[in-house]
């Protein structure tokens, strides 16, 4: 016999028992579409990350308090002074609190920040302008506030440049809005921004969790992580397990790796399952054979 003939006889198999040979081309069709699925998953979430991280800068720093203890207030400017491959900074301060307009109130995250902080992280500014160095020189009560669902509900239609809000009973006027950003990278919550200085008027401020910096260049970023390490254990005197420092890129490298392991993991499992439909259908084979020789 040849090919041809081989060929034949299978094609007169799969004609003759067509629910058998439909159930067999379903395993494996079930079997090599699940593996597709879930690489294509994990490559998209790879790519998802990425694009995310290209919208806030691969230069991006951030420095987190771990645990309980705040990092002192001075601990900043000492930093923008003796590290000269900071480009710029922020201090981050945020909690959620009250905001309300025109008898609508909403529970909000109220971030205390520097001016920097909306270049640092691309903000896209929409209507009037976000925090300058003299709202933050004078402690003025103005803020920034965000465009999203939420904040449709609280402000409605209406102009926004130039009200009012009570940000916990406190009244400050908006001047900018800019887009929400829905990511894991900037705050998810909605969110309004106050300069660092009149943060004092809705919570007195004693220290910082997080900071955010810029470097001069990428290659400048394990120079200015090893510098922020050395000033916090040598003048500070704290642990590094007190604090973590980290940049964008090396985030980055760790949640593609994550991603990584856990698509290799899942595929593994459906690898498995392939198999074992592979060999339920060998099984059915070798019984088709057998009958034949029979």
């Amino acid at each position: 016999m040849n090919y041809f003939e081989y060929f034949l006889m299978a094609y007169r198999a799969i004609r003759t028992k067509k629910m058998r040979s439909f159930l067999t081309m379903l395993g494996l069709i079930i079997g090599v579409a699940s593996i597709v699925v879930i690489v294509a998953i994990g490559e998209g979430n790879k790519r998802q990350i990425q694009e995310e991280i290209k919208k806030m800068g691969n230069d991006l720093v951030m420095l987190n308090a771990n645990g309980m203890k705040p990092f002192p207030s001075e601990l900043f400017p000492q930093m923008l002074q003796s590290i000269p491959e900071i480009k710029s900074g922020s201090i981050v301060i945020q909690e959620q609190g009250p905001v309300e307009f025109a008898n609508q109130r909403q529970e909000i995250n109220i971030v205390g920040v520097h001016p920097s902080f909306f270049q640092l992280t691309m903000q896209q500014l929409l209507s009037g302008r976000v925090l300058t160095g003299y709202d933050l020189r004078r402690a003025d009560k103005v803020c920034v506030i965000e465009r999203s669902e939420k904040a449709q509900t609280l402000f409605g239609l209406r102009p926004r440049i130039g009200q009012t809000i009570l940000i916990q009973n406190q009244p400050f006027t908006i001047v900018g809005e800019i887009q929400h950003k829905d990511n894991q990278f900037v705050y998810a919550e909605q969110s309004v921004y106050v300069p660092l200085s009149s943060y004092r008027y809705i919570k007195p401020i004693a220290g910082f969790r997080q900071g955010l910096f810029s470097a001069t260049q990428l290659s400048a970023i394990p120079s200015l992580i090893g510098q922020m390490k050395t000033l916090l254990v040598a003048n500070f005197h704290m642990q590094e397990n007190e604090f973590s420092v980290q940049s964008l890129s090396q985030f980055l490298e760790s949640a593609q790796a994550i991603v990584s392991k856990v698509t290799i993991i899942i595929g593994g499992i459906a690898g498995i399952s392939l198999v074992v439909g592979g060999i339920g259908i060998m099984n059915i084979m070798l019984v088709s054979v057998t009958e034949r020789t029979r």
